[in-house]
């Protein structure tokens, strides 16, 4: 919930009168988390991302994904470090602006979620990049799948009868 309401803009008074929870409803069936395996990835990737004081540790899956194979990664052990101290800088001048009382994203302000979500698309890593813009993306196309949001940005709907996205 916290996610949906730092990518939307509820606060605006022009945005409809839905509620996180009515887009939460409808992300769930358009996106069944609890249907497929592959979401397992998503569920494991949001309880990380709500954990703000992990950002900074490069663990090993986050690594693994920016290289094709071992030798890549040998070979750009660098690159691995120089991303690694660039995330920390980023998580330290996150903690040192919003000073967040308890290390969890689902608690922190509105302000600070977005820059935490800002923090994770401008990661050094590739991982944290994907699965922020795709949290987003997921948010994004939910709420732009309901009619209500349709009038505030001039969308009149599907041209082609019988095309609306189930309620």
């Amino acid at each position: 919930m916290a996610l949906i309401a730092a990518v939307l803009p509820f606060e605006h008074p022009q945005f409809p009168t839905l509620s996180p929870d009515d887009v939460r409803e409808r992300l769930l069936r358009l996106f069944p988390v609890d249907r497929e395996t592959r979401f397992l990835t998503l569920q494991r990737g949001l309880a990380m991302f709500d954990q703000v004081d992990l950002f900074p540790h490069a663990f090993a899956p986050i690594v693994d994904a920016e290289f094709a194979d071992s030798e890549e990664r040998a070979a750009r052990g660098d690159t691995i470090e120089r991303g690694a101290r660039a995330d920390e800088r980023r998580y330290l001048a996150f903690m040192a602006q919003w000073r967040p009382e308890r290390p969890l994203f689902s608690h922190l302000s509105l302000g600070a979620q977005r820059d935490y979500l800002t923090m994770w698309m401008r990661s050094s890593f590739v991982v944290r990049r994907q699965f922020a813009r795709s949290a987003k993306a997921m948010v994004t196309i939910t709420a732009y799948s309901m009619d209500a949001l349709w009038p505030p940005i001039g969308y009149g709907g599907p041209l082609i009868e019988g095309a609306r996205a189930p309620a």
